[in-house]
């Protein structure tokens, strides 16, 4: 039994030797600092993980983590003698925890490569520290403000804003994540509209002037939060003191539902509202909670709010209550940082634990300031943490981070987690559904509204016929195309057709009253149709080239139409088709077909006097005529002159001259005739005091013989009408000379002449 004993103790004092301690300086602001309260925590935090660790077989096994301390009182001079001292100590001190302070760390960063020792921080924010030339051993558990960039964009992007405004106070931690973010804004093809510096918070209002004069909606701004009291404020002097007066954002109305603050929420604390000093301003504390409710903070959180375990056997929220409680038993405070601080003792041992597979025989108790190797294996191990931390998700790219971010909404000073960065994917994940963000509200969304409407294409404002072809987002651009080429043909058609027919009549009533010899003139039906087709040909000439040889070809107008009202802006597409000759072939038709209407209106005006009620509807042409020509001139302009952003009242305004137009002239045309349709009577030539000849009803196929009753005069008329046929106005009644137009023939003569020739009525 003894034996045994003493073979036990052996054992125990052999596997005590043999376990390796790896020294650790630990830079903190133990004393003359206001963090000294937290900083005097860390070391019964270090070595509560430090001794976790030590428990694990499959970490470190066999090596101890050993922490040595150097007190630099936050003063940056300071801390590069203390760092000196502890190195310079035996034995060789493989990692360095801290400082804490950011001028502190960046002195320090600049020093420990030319020790060949891994540095680790986990409070300090700086971005200078981001170039890897200089501080090349240094890796952060902690965030810095630059690597919230990335979900700023992914965040406009989820939204649709593409025109952002800045705003930063004048310090590196600020200006270096505003200027990434201006990179960030080039690279993602998004507009920067405004950028602010702030170097004395006296001048805020002007900054805020400059924003609302930039009509500044997206607005994302880096300050302290000692600093955001100022800017959500404007100062004013009084006696030499400065003192908040009034809430410039709020006084400006710079908030609500048209604008939206992205702000940064590391260095906005919690509560900066409530803790915020306003005895000494005209405005309350509830004006800075209307001006800032529903801002948005990005952040990474320090504690994890995942449920799960993490590596150190324990949950996020267990390791909190914990670590909370040995806090207690001391008479120091815990930072809220602490989650990252313990994280980082565990991501340096990994890192070393990593590394082991890369020393080719060496080991790491060998490491000293001059075994640059070491340091190359410890930083590819470094390189390769990744774990589960009660930070959340821990690994490392050039030294700085890699984690989840966070979306906060700010509602009466107190931050709600909307959703969560997940920096592998680029993705948002939401935890409330992004509308409820603004609760009343329309959320900033540009270029949202989208109307896909295709409401008319006029190639022509020719056409008293229209046809309408309905249209529809879904349908393919072939058959649009061929919808609109039809449309192109109908209005061509359409015009010749219907101001073709009124043309031919209009010409031959002007043929009959201007020449002397009817039986010389006769226009007969087949003689108009004549006419008809070849206004047609000559419109196929000039559709089919176009059609076949230059077709239309699809192509979008975007319109944009804003609604101040209700802060809206619409962007409305048009589908449109067009060629690049269309203009061409445009100014051939409006040459031809104006030439038509310019001849037309001739014909029409020399036929005005034309009274033969025979030839009742000569008149009725000639007004049907007038009527198109000025729809025409008022018309054809409209349609070029208003442009695409007038699109619908283009469209209304060109449909109703269509239909107003070919509208009055069926109505001129044919209410008459209707009139007339069941008057059945021959026609009857009396006589009027004056000389003219009147008609009452149509004119029959031959003229009747006088009634015995009649008129000797009248009888011998008609009678030497019979005999002798075809006389002129002046042969056979002086009086009508004056009724019509010189030299020309009779009334019944000519009726006489068409039945004898024709045996179509004019009418």
């Amino acid at each position: 039994m003894l034996f045994l004993s003493l073979l036990g103790l052996f054992l125990s004092t052999s596997s005590y030797h043999a376990t390796k301690t790896l020294y650790v300086a630990g830079l903190l602001e133990m004393s003359d600092h206001w963090w000294s309260k937290y900083a005097n925590f860390l070391p019964t935090l270090f070595q509560s993980a430090a001794d976790e660790i030590f428990n694990r077989t499959d970490i470190l096994d066999g090596y101890e983590l050993k922490f040595v301390y150097g007190d630099t009182k936050g003063k940056e001079g300071l801390a590069g003698k203390v760092l000196n001292e502890v190195l310079s100590a035996s034995p060789p001190k493989i990692a360095v925890f801290g400082p804490q302070m950011s001028d502190e760390v960046k002195l320090a960063g600049a020093i420990t490569p030319f020790y060949n020792t891994i540095q680790m921080n986990f409070v300090a924010k700086t971005s200078t520290t981001k170039d890897k030339s200089v501080y090349s051993t240094l890796y952060s558990t902690n965030y810095i403000e630059d690597d919230l960039n990335p979900l700023r964009i992914a965040l406009m992007n989820h939204f649709g804003w593409n025109r952002v405004a800045t705003l930063a106070y004048n310090d590196d931690s600020f200006t270096s994540q505003i200027d990434e973010f201006h990179q960030a804004l080039i690279d993602n093809n998004m507009t920067l509209i405004t950028s602010g510096i702030i170097t004395d918070l006296r001048n805020v209002e002007n900054h805020i002037t400059r924003l609302k004069q930039y009509d500044s909606r997206v607005i994302v701004g880096a300050f302290r939060s000692s600093a955001a009291t100022t800017i959500f404020l404007a100062w004013s002097t009084k006696s030499s003191d400065y003192a908040v007066v009034l809430l410039r954002v709020y006084k400006q109305k710079l908030y609500g539902r048209r604008y939206t603050w992205i702000l940064t929420g590391a260095s906005m604390y919690r509560n900066w509202i409530k803790n915020a000093d306003v005895k000494d301003i005209t405005c309350t504390k509830a004006n800075l909670y209307e001006a800032a409710d529903y801002m948005i903070t990005l952040d990474q959180n320090q504690l994890s709010s995942e449920t799960k375990v993490t590596i150190s056997g324990r949950t996020p929220a267990e390791y909190d209550s914990w670590m909370k409680s040995e806090a207690s038993n001391t008479p120091y405070s815990i930072t809220r940082s602490h989650p990252w601080i313990y994280d980082a003792v565990w991501a340096l041992a990994l890192g070393l634990n990593n590394s082991l597979k890369y020393l080719n025989g060496s080991k790491l108790e060998d490491f000293n300031y001059d075994r640059s190797d070491i340091r190359e294996c410890i930083i590819k191990g470094m390189d390769e943490v990744s774990f589960d931390g009660v930070s959340g998700p821990v690994s490392f790219k050039d030294g700085r981070r890699i984690g989840q971010s966070f979306i906060q909404l700010n509602i009466e000073d107190n931050r709600t987690d909307a959703g969560r960065f997940d920096p592998y994917t680029g993705s948002i994940t939401w935890d409330v559904t992004p509308s409820s963000l603004w609760p009343g509200f329309k959320w900033l969304i540009f270029n949202l509204i989208i109307c896909g409407t295709e409401l008319s294409i006029k190639k022509t404002c020719f056409g008293q016929i229209r046809v309408a072809l309905s249209n529809s987002l879904a349908r393919s651009a072939t058959t649009q195309l061929i919808e609109k080429t039809l449309s192109s043909w109908f209005l061509a058609v359409g015009f010749t057709s219907a101001f073709g027919a009124l043309f031919s009549k209009t010409w031959r009533v002007h043929v009959l009253f201007h020449n002397n010899s009817i039986r010389k003139k006769v226009i007969k039906d087949i003689q108009l149709f004549a006419v008809c087709g070849v206004l047609m040909a000559i419109d196929l000439s000039i559709m089919v080239p176009w059609t076949l040889f230059f077709s239309l070809q699809r192509k979008e107008v975007v319109v944009t139409i804003e609604d101040e009202e209700n802060d809206i802006t619409h962007k409305e597409i048009y589908t449109v088709c067009t060629s690049s000759t269309q203009v061409y072939w445009l100014c051939v038709q409006y040459v031809y077909k104006g030439l038509l209407l310019a001849f037309g209106t001739f014909l029409a005006w020399e036929t005005r006097r034309v009274e033969v009620p025979a030839l009742n509807d000569s008149k009725l042409i000639g007004f049907c005529v007038y009527n198109i020509v000025v729809v025409c001139l008022i018309g054809v302009p409209l349609n070029h002159i208003l442009d695409d952003e007038q699109k619908t009242a283009r469209f209304v305004l060109m449909n109703c001259f269509v239909m107003f137009c070919t509208a009055l002239v069926l109505c001129i045309l044919f209410i008459p005739k209707l009139k007339l349709r069941n008057e059945t009577d021959n026609i009857k030539f009396v006589p009027s005091l004056n000389g003219k000849i009147t008609s009452t009803v149509r004119p029959s196929q031959q003229t009747k013989a006088p009634s015995s009753g009649s008129n000797p005069d009248e009888k011998y008329r008609a009678s030497e009408q019979t005999k002798n046929g075809h006389k002129s106005v002046a042969e056979a009644s002086p009086a009508l000379r004056g009724q019509a137009l010189s030299p020309n023939p009779t009334t019944d003569t000519i009726i006489q002449s068409f039945v004898a020739e024709d045996s179509t009525t004019v009418c």
